[in-house]
C-alpha cells in the first residue's frame, strides 16, 4: 500500500512539472492493476480494492494521469523462473502457479486498456537486444 501511495504522489506532481514528456512511468497501470489483483488474491476486500480504485478514477478525471501509451515487456513463466533463480532471488512469490495467474490477471487488464499497447516478448531476447527493441519503438513513437 505504501509503494502504491508513493506513486500517487508522484503522479500528482505531473500537472505541476515542467517536462513536456514522461518516457516510462508505471505508475498508474501498476497501481490500478494492484488494487484488483490484491483482492484476487484475497490481500484486501472488495471494499478496500475499490475505494483505492475509485481514488485512482478520480484522480484520472482530475489530472488526467492514464498514459497515452503502453509499453508491456513480457517474458514467459519459465524463463521468469530461470531468471529469478540466476539473479540468486527468491521465488517463494515467483512460484509457477502465481505466476500464471498474474500473468493471465495482467494480460486482462491491458486488454481493457484505452489506449495504445505495444507487447515485446523477452523470452528470447537478451538484455540488450530488449533495449535495443524498446529504444526503437521509443524513437518510433517520439519521432
Amino acid at each position: 500500500m505504501w509503494i502504491t501511495f508513493g506513486q500517487l504522489q508522484s503522479l500528482l506532481e505531473i500537472p505541476y512539472s515542467t517536462k513536456q514528456i514522461i518516457l516510462l512511468d508505471r505508475g498508474y497501470c501498476d497501481a490500478l492493476f494492484w488494487a484488483s489483483f490484491l483482492y484476487k488474491q484475497e490481500v484486501c476486500s472488495k471494499e478496500q480494492s475499490d475505494s483505492l480504485k475509485r481514488i485512482l478514477y478520480e484522480m484520472n478525471e482530475q489530472f488526467d494521469v492514464f498514459p497515452d501509451y503502453l509499453f508491456v515487456i513480457d517474458v514467459s513463466i519459465e524463463e521468469s523462473i530461470k531468471r529469478r533463480a540466476a539473479l540468486g532471488g527468491k521465488t517463494t512469490m515467483t512460484n509457477e502457479d502465481f505466476l500464471s495467474f498474474y500473468k493471465s490477471e495482467l494480460e486482462n487488464f491491458y486488454k481493457n486498456a484505452n489506449c495504445p499497447i505495444w507487447y515485446l516478448d523477452t523470452t528470447t531476447l537478451s538484455i540488450q537486444e530488449t533495449l535495443e527493441e524498446t529504444f526503437d519503438e521509443l524513437i518510433k513513437h517520439l519521432s
